[in-house]
């Protein structure tokens, strides 16, 4: 069904599978009912989702065997090629065309915890991974409790040239309520608006940037890639059984992610930073302390601002 080649000096494994088997699995996908806005659907936005479970398994041989299942499970969903290492971490930095499962420093040790990584597709095809790896997982019982996040990536390549107002756009999130829809997950994704309710802009952006991948969205790749935002609001017990809710969530994310994108959406943005500059300036103590909290997390030592 797949052939097998080793790729590097930890045993990465590269998994390609036969011209048929990829053409069945791309007929399912252009099959399928996407369910996006026309506006979403039509646009240049393109994105990858990450899925974080345990494989149920007895023993290191049961586990091998249920990946086994997995990876073929995979091949009838994907024309693309597999990366795996489900123990070391490997540079994947170049193979955005690929599934990748490989571990994750959030799931817990000898747990037989792994992460799975689509490709990046355009935005129509991203509900299809979606649904098809919730599946996959059900059938194989995959495990979700509060360490396994569920992150979906979009960005929006033709547009990296041109301005992205990314604290409007972590504004208008907020006050659509995305970031508490899912059961708290303090020790794997803070709410942002823990950093942007207590320090002036200018600060919270460097610090936000600085502290890492503990924040519920971030900007990855602002240098490189400055449309890429990363959603980690979804996630915990039993994710895998709430498609309906994932769906719904994605349209509403991407839905303001365009209208930032091509400035619908600049006065409603504006407005909001003018009111979250009041919020900053009359921050409290118990605030403070919240924030403290989430950056001692991520190992960053919070130094209040020295007035201008």
């Amino acid at each position: 069904m797949y052939t097998v080649t080793i790729v590097d000096d930890i045993r990465t494994k590269l998994f390609s599978t036969t011209p048929t088997i990829k053409r069945n699995a791309t007929k399912k996908l252009l099959n399928f009912d996407h369910g996006l806005p026309e506006d979403i659907a039509d646009s240049c936005i393109v994105g990858g989702a990450e899925f974080e479970f345990y494989i149920s398994a007895l023993s290191k041989d049961d586990f091998d065997q249920q990946l086994k299942s997995i990876i073929s499970m995979l091949f009838q969903i994907t024309d693309q090629d597999i990366l795996c290492n489900p123990f070391k971490d490997f540079d994947r930095s170049r193979e955005h065309d690929k599934l990748i499962i490989k571990p994750d420093s959030s799931l817990k040790m000898q747990s037989f915890g792994i992460e799975i990584t689509t490709p990046i597709v355009s935005i129509v095809n991203l509900p299809y991974y979606i649904e098809s790896i919730f599946t996959i997982m059900k059938r194989h019982n995959a495990v979700t409790d509060i360490s396994t996040g569920f992150h979906i990536h979009l960005s929006c390549p033709d547009l990296d040239g041109e301005p992205f107002d990314f604290l409007g756009l972590m504004l208008l999130l907020n006050t659509h309520n995305l970031y508490e829809t899912w059961p708290s997950r303090p020790d794997y994704s803070r709410n942002v608006m823990d950093v942007l309710n207590c320090l002036n802009f200018e600060v919270a952006a460097q610090k936000k940037d600085e502290i890492g991948r503990g924040w519920c969205v971030i900007r990855p790749e602002i240098e490189n890639k400055p449309t890429h935002i990363e959603m980690r609001t979804m996630g915990g017990d039993g994710y895998h059984f709430k498609l309906k809710q994932v769906c719904l969530e994605l349209i509403k994310i991407v839905n303001l992610y365009l209208l930032v994108l091509d400035g619908s959406a600049e006065e409603e943005c504006a407005s909001l930073i003018e009111c979250q500059r009041t919020v900053i300036d009359t921050a409290d103590d118990k605030k403070l302390e919240k924030l403290q909290e989430a950056l001692a997390f991520i190992g960053y030592i919070y130094e209040e601002p020295t007035e201008q």
